[in-house]
């Protein structure tokens, strides 16, 4: 005889699929943010020529920026709103166009979506960010420094893709054929001696604090999905 549970299995509707967004549409969301805050940047640097830091420069700065105090002032936020901050277009093109080429190709592995990609930029950002605040810790200038830029989180990305794909080819400036694990290990040593630089202006710690967080994601989270 059959066990009485199974007709009663059978007959059990099926819950309904959930929606998913797909890595094309968090990719496009999240340069759009990007997109906005540069804006916001822009506007703050018109205002700020005709007068002090009040009023809109005063709001970026204060909401846009990670800076050492922000979490003594309970300003928690600017941990993840840093990441999508950018002030110069040189840095705002390179971060973008790296996040969507990597995004790209994230996009290839069948079994991934939308909310993959929104926590891996989110979790690297994070890393990132406190990455940041723990190299400035035993530095005597330390309340003069920020912090702000995608580019914890665009390493993030970068480093689980390169687990995903490590023989997809990106082009370094559009011209020189490389493949990810190589961009992102070069990544990693350009970073790592930069850390020893004092003079650097570059945020190499949330760099490696982001790639770091993109490994963990790749083999706690993304190697187990099946």
């Amino acid at each position: 005889p059959f066990p009485l549970y199974q007709p009663l299995a059978k007959s059990r509707p099926k819950p309904p699929p959930r929606f998913r967004p797909s890595i094309s549409q968090v990719k496009w969301a999240l340069i759009g943010l990007n997109t906005a805050v540069f804006g916001g940047w822009q506007m703050a640097k018109a205002h700020e020529r005709s007068g002090p830091k009040t009023g809109l420069p005063r709001f970026m700065i204060d909401n846009f920026l990670l800076k050492p105090g922000d979490l003594s002032r309970h300003r928690w936020w600017t941990l993840l709103t840093c990441a999508f901050s950018h002030i110069t277009m040189g840095h705002f093109l390179f971060n973008l166009v790296s996040f969507n080429t990597f995004a790209n190709i994230l996009s290839y592995h069948p079994l991934l979506h939308g909310g993959h990609l929104l926590s891996l930029y989110v979790g690297a950002a994070l890393m990132g960010s406190f990455g940041f605040l723990a190299s400035t810790m035993n530095d005597p200038f330390r309340q003069r420094k920020s912090a702000l830029g995608a580019s914890g989180a665009v390493m993030g990305v970068s480093s689980t893709v390169a687990c995903l794909f490590p023989w997809a080819r990106v082009y370094l400036f559009g011209i020189v054929p490389v493949p990810m694990v190589l961009l992102t290990a070069g990544y990693f040593l350009i970073d790592s001696a930069g850390m020893k630089d004092p003079t650097s202006t570059t945020g190499h710690a949330a760099h490696l604090g982001g790639l770091a967080f993109g490994l963990m994601y790749y083999f706690f989270r993304i190697r187990f999905i099946r």
